[in-house]
C-alpha cells in the first residue's frame, strides 16, 4: 500500500481531532461547515461555549509543524464563516478559534485555544 494522501491525512486528523476534543468535554455539533466566506472543520461546544475548530495534519514535521500553516488569512476566512454560521443559525453566543494541530500516526495533537486575530 502506499503512502496516504494529503486528503487521507486531513480526514484522519479530523477523525483524530474530534475524539480529542470529545474525550475533553466538548461535544461536536458540526463538521465540515460551508458558507460563501469558506470552511470550518469542526464547531464544537461546552457549556454553551462555542469551539470553532480549524484542524491542520501533518504525517511528519519534515516540511514544518502542523500549525505552522494556520496563518491570519485562514484564520480570518475561518473567523467570517463563524459569523454566518452564526447568523444563518440565529445564534447569539460566546465563541472562539481554536485550532487542532494532529502530528503523525500515533498522534501528537496540539490544542491551541482561543486563538487571537490580527
Amino acid at each position: 500500500m502506499g503512502e496516504p494522501t494529503k486528503r487521507q491525512i486531513g480526514d484522519r486528523g479530523e477523525e483524530q481531532a474530534v475524539k480529542f476534543l470529545e474525550s475533553n468535554g466538548l461535544s461536536v455539533i458540526e463538521r465540515n461547515y460551508h458558507s460563501p466566506h469558506g470552511e470550518i472543520d469542526i464547531i464544537a461546544v461546552r457549556n454553551n461555549w462555542y469551539h470553532i475548530i480549524e484542524v491542520k495534519a501533518r504525517k511528519n514535521a519534515e516540511h514544518g509543524y502542523p500549525e505552522e500553516f494556520v496563518d491570519g488569512k485562514k484564520l480570518n476566512h475561518v473567523a467570517e464563516t463563524a459569523l454566518y454560521y452564526f447568523q444563518e443559525n440565529d445564534l447569539d453566543v460566546p465563541w472562539q478559534i481554536d485550532v487542532i494541530a494532529v502530528l503523525g500516526s500515533k498522534p501528537e495533537i496540539l490544542w491551541i485555544e482561543n486563538v487571537i486575530l490580527d
